[in-house]
């Protein structure tokens, strides 16, 4: 009864998502993109992981670079399912292929696994401090927002040697904290995902992408792939006899 609850709530979700973005995407601009990242955890214990990830992305078909961005957080287990993290993103805007803005991103964020049978659902909450600067690196402006994920893996075929195909279904609501610019982004995002072992993945995920342009009422209506590679290393610490 929960399994098939939480099923229906994230179709009609997702659902919602899918007509608000219509009635934007008669006025908006759109794009595409394509986007490659690489995430990285390192377990140094049962309580304490180092997340990492870098990625880099382009626009119109590879034609020009769009952005990179790179991660590192501290993660603390504080049980099976639940988990918080402080970390620090750096970012760069291309134009006309060189770097135009730079952002320094501060991030905190909590995350709860839940398996629902075979159902394996995510949810997150990170809120982040964005600070902006130009191509010399002065200081131009500040931004505070949070931003709400929810996600679904849900299996589709087994394979031997603990091989599988998942599909991930989720959606991603990104909000400032200002009154007249409440509404950040929104993302859509779905796509399969091969495992294959227990410490690694490849995923290709569909992201469905609507945000507004700073200061303004236009918004921007995004076609994305979104390939990412993610890669777990247990770190064994030996203790000294």
């Amino acid at each position: 009864m929960y399994l098939n609850t939480l099923i229906r709530s994230i179709i009609l979700f997702v659902g919602i998502i899918f007509l608000y973005n219509g009635v934007f995407a008669l006025q908006t601009n759109k794009y595409n993109q394509q986007w490659f990242q690489y995430y990285n955890q390192v377990h140094f214990s049962n309580k304490i992981n180092l997340v990492s990830d870098v990625g880099l992305r382009y626009k119109d078909e590879f034609k020009f670079k769009s952005q990179f961005i790179t991660r590192t957080s501290l993660r603390f287990n504080i049980n099976d399912n639940l988990f918080g993290s402080f970390g620090v993103a750096f970012s760069g805007q291309y134009k006309n292929e060189k770097v135009h803005t730079y952002e320094l991103r501060p991030y905190q964020d909590i995350v709860l696994n839940k398996m629902c049978k075979k159902i394996e659902v995510n949810y997150r909450v990170r809120v982040e401090e964005q600070l902006f600067y130009d191509n010399n690196f002065n200081y131009n402006r500040f931004n505070f927002r949070t931003r709400f994920i929810i996600t679904a893996v849900v299996p589709m075929l087994q394979f031997s040697n603990n091989k599988s195909l998942n599909l991930s279904i989720g959606n991603e609501f990104f909000m400032n904290a200002k009154k007249n610019e409440f509404f950040n982004q929104n993302r859509i995002l779905i796509g399969p995902v091969y495992k294959f072992n227990s410490t690694l993945n490849l995923s290709v995920i569909y992201n469905y992408q609507l945000s507004n342009n700073v200061g303004s009422d236009d918004y921007q209506e995004g076609q994305i792939i979104w390939v990412s590679v993610r890669h777990s290393i247990v770190k064994k610490i030996t203790k000294n006899k």
